[in-house]
């Protein structure tokens, strides 16, 4: 195989695998604001173990849990379960 045609398909890769990881980023922001409420409760976030206050933007997860916004968007980016009970998020 050409020395040429191996560099070529090396950074071909390494572009599609950029294009897929912010194309996954872009999807999961916008799915986001599917879930995203003004909290009319106080709890806790259990990602960082702060008060989510009334009317802080908290997103809810399909197993009903809150997370500050903030929180859980970290979280996703490494796990798409629920940090409370593991339930799987389909994004």
């Amino acid at each position: 195989m050409d020395i040429n045609i191996l560099i070529f398909l090396i950074v071909l890769i390494k572009i599609l695998k950029f294009i897929y990881n912010l194309l996954r980023k872009i999807y999961i922001k916008i799915r986001f604001y599917n879930y995203i409420y003004k909290n009319d409760i106080e709890t806790e976030c259990v990602i960082c173990l702060d008060m989510i206050n009334l009317n802080d933007n908290v997103y809810i997860t399909e197993c009903g849990h809150r997370y500050h916004l903030n929180c859980i968007i970290p979280w996703f980016k490494e796990q798409l379960t629920c940090p409370l009970c593991r339930f799987q998020i389909i994004l």
